[in-house]
């Protein structure tokens, strides 16, 4: 499954006044040293994005900065996916996607275009961003694209399940052991069932916190079957499915982000430390934020972030303009706007980053466990990882252990199979 982001709605009028603003005098050293690079094109110009989200607003603002480009959005989906868009010889010029999607589409296709040239012509300073965002982006083999924002982890909390049983509110800085009993508090049934604890299943295991791999580079074969995965496995998702209560809750579908705040039964939800923006039905919710529990031998060591991206494949005739619209939107003052919407900058930047959500009418909430922990190191991207994460764990081996139809080991060992058969069938 492809990771998705886009922007909400609150930032359309923010991201147009950034670009309508560009006009100032005072440049950003970055924005001043692109002398070789006209602001105008001797000739008329399009600029294709593609991506599997919907059309991310800062794509307007891209419309509002270069006026003399003519800016398409290219969507995936039916007659768009990558395979038909490479067969029909269809083409685009910024590929907006996560790492591992990067891996298994450009570089599968050998479509990928390395930016650190690029990169030194428009004199951008790498320098500037997080090194976990190149970091991840370069194990896959290079350089083939710049993170614009990313994602962490937090964990959701609904304050008024709380408040009905008379269990203190999640604190920063716990652990998985300390929020197990919390949990256990949590669930229990009180006119209707109330279930303590879930999570967003695909997103921890892409930013797992140990940073553990899901393919061996080298061999290209799964390697889930490890006492780390394990460790990993039952304490974030088995011991909290076996609490008395929780059984039947997960089924043939795993609960979605809608149990926290539509059916609202469900205490504390770990999710993308996004999941609040654009969502309406949070604003009549009393809710809030703690930092991601960390693992008691690894304390204080939250999620990895998974990173957006920015790139341009080895095909487009347009890679100055791409590489143009690239700086502008990974610049110090689009990413600070970026940040005071809610959304995790991809530059080293502490300004920027602890101005999150400033913009936002969640500035009073706890934003700051977004970043309370040391975000996990990167680990590393291959272009098998995600069929050993949806077809190898998550479809199947991980639904039945929280099912209770197969004990830890069993389904560490036919997770492993199932993602070996899926790596292999997609090789050929």
């Amino acid at each position: 499954m492809i990771l998705r982001r886009g922007l909400p709605g609150m930032l359309i009028a923010v991201l147009l006044t950034v670009s309508a603003c560009t006009g100032s005098p005072e440049k950003t050293e970055q924005e001043a040293s692109l002398k070789d690079v006209p602001d105008t094109p001797k000739t008329p110009v399009e600029i294709a994005f593609y991506s599997s989200s919907k059309e991310p607003l800062f794509v307007e603002a891209v419309r509002k900065k270069f006026p003399d480009y003519t800016i398409k959005y290219i969507q995936k989906g039916a007659g768009y996916s990558f395979p038909e868009m490479i067969a029909s010889n269809q083409t685009f010029d910024i590929y907006v996607e996560s790492a591992r999607t990067y891996a298994r589409d450009l570089l599968g296709a050998k479509l990928e275009l390395d930016l650190t040239d690029l990169s030194k012509k428009h004199q951008i300073d790498l320098n500037r961003f997080d090194k976990n965002g190149l970091e991840q982006m370069k194990s896959a083999g290079g350089l083939y694209g710049l993170p614009i924002y990313g994602s962490g982890m937090v964990l959701y909390y609904n304050k008024e399940i709380f408040d009905r049983f008379g269990v203190p509110y999640p604190k920063d800085g716990m652990t998985w052991e300390e929020t197990y009993e919390l949990a256990k508090k949590l669930t229990r049934v009180d006119n209707q069932p109330y279930y303590g604890y879930w999570l967003k299943t695909k997103s921890y295991l892409r930013k797992n916190q140990y940073s553990l791999p899901f393919v061996d580079m080298k061999t290209e074969t799964a390697v889930i079957n490890n006492e780390k995965w394990k460790r990993t496995i039952e304490t974030v998702f088995q011991k909290f499915s076996a609490i008395e209560g929780m059984e039947g809750k997960f089924g043939t579908q795993w609960p979605g982000s809608d149990v926290f705040y539509k059916n609202k039964d469900v205490a504390m939800y770990v999710t993308d430390s996004d999941m609040h923006q654009g969502v309406k039905e949070m604003r009549d919710m009393k809710w809030d934020m703690v930092s991601l529990p960390s693992f008691s031998d690894a304390p204080g060591i939250g999620p990895q972030i998974m990173y957006t991206y920015l790139g341009i494949p080895s095909f487009s005739k347009h890679q100055d303009e791409a590489m143009k619209i690239i700086q502008y939107l990974t610049s110090d003052e689009f990413q600070m706007q970026l940040s005071k919407q809610g959304f995790l900058t991809s530059l080293n930047n502490q300004e920027i980053l602890k101005a999150i959500g400033q913009d936002t009418p969640d500035k009073d909430k706890n934003l700051k466990a977004i970043y309370y922990n040391t975000f996990a190191p990167s680990g590393p991207t291959t272009k098998y990882d995600e069929y050993v994460i949806e077809d190898g764990i998550d479809n199947v081996a991980l639904r039945e252990l929280v099912n209770q139809k197969l004990d830890l080991n069993t389904m560490i060992r036919k997770a492993e199979e199932l993602g070996n058969q899926s790596i292999q069938k997609n090789k050929n």
